[in-house]
């Protein structure tokens, strides 16, 4: 539910602290997010490479 709030806020630089008072989430959640956009970014490099 919040996890594309939670990908903008880190994306604008936020710090776990801010997102937990401001969504009211655990850090557990800001985590999961974390993982979830690194693995985004990594195959964006992967592509990016092979092209």
């Amino acid at each position: 539910m919040y996890h594309a709030i939670i990908e903008s806020m880190l994306i604008d630089g936020k710090s776990y602290n801010y997102i937990q008072n401001m969504l009211g989430c655990s850090r557990h959640t800001i985590s999961k997010v974390v993982k979830k956009v690194g693995a985004i970014d990594n195959s964006k490099e992967n592509q990016k490479r092979v092209c």
